[in-house]
């Protein structure tokens, strides 16, 4: 399956188990799920996080769950999202780079380390009004919270990020990153896919409100 999720909703259950996640949803709906050594993570090959918009791939079938998940792990998904942060990014694309550990302090967080593991990301703008730019970011790696590390380290922390990002703005109320394309091979056919989740309405109306468009 490929669902376009909604920001607010978790993945999975965590260490709070907490219910309502998207593995309860599917779960609800009688949609079969690949088995898993975690029956909260069943289905699930790659993530986003809570507060993340987007498209993300659940596996039905352990076979194809374990197709899936090598081409995640040897990099051979591309994966693009879509960003409105503070701070005018160039129209060319910049690279990003900084080793992600967590942070010694807040296990919940993470950040740049010496001794992280490496994390690329890629990013350009779309437009810009003002101090704020609409960007495509496509990251190299699959860090946690790698998007949101390396914006924030870069200087263009993301408007409605609450732990990373800018925070009370008007007319945002939500993280505005949205995990808008993914490009892969399809495990069985071998046929090249590319797979769109269009921006929620929330994130549109904050566009407008910010004078930029949707754009490409």
């Amino acid at each position: 399956l490929a669902l376009n999720k909604p920001a607010g909703m978790t993945v999975h259950p965590g260490a709070g188990h907490e219910q309502n996640t998207l593995v309860d949803w599917l779960r609800e709906k009688g949609v079969p799920l690949a088995h898993s050594s975690d029956a909260d993570r069943a289905g699930l090959v790659h993530r986003l996080d809570k507060d993340t918009s987007g498209l993300i791939l659940v596996a039905k079938l352990a076979r194809v769950a374990e197709k899936l998940m090598v081409l995640f792990a040897e990099r051979q998904i591309e994966k693009e999202y879509r960003a409105v942060v503070q701070g005018r990014v160039p129209r060319r694309m910049l690279k990003i780079v900084g080793a992600i550990g967590r942070n010694p302090t807040d296990r919940k967080k993470f950040g740049i380390q010496t001794r992280g593991r490496e994390a690329i990301t890629w990013i350009e703008s779309l437009g810009e009004s003002g101090n704020i730019s609409f960007i495509r970011v496509i990251p190299k790696t699959g860090r946690t919270h790698q998007i949101r590390v390396h914006l924030k380290y870069a200087g263009f922390p993301i408007l409605g990020d609450t732990v990373y990002g800018i925070r009370n703005i008007p007319g945002v109320h939500r993280m505005l990153l949205h995990a808008f394309k993914l490009g892969l091979v399809h495990p069985d056919t071998g046929k090249k896919m590319e797979l769109t989740a269009p921006l929620p309405k929330e994130f549109v109306d904050a566009l407008t409100g910010f004078g930029l468009s949707v754009g490409r």
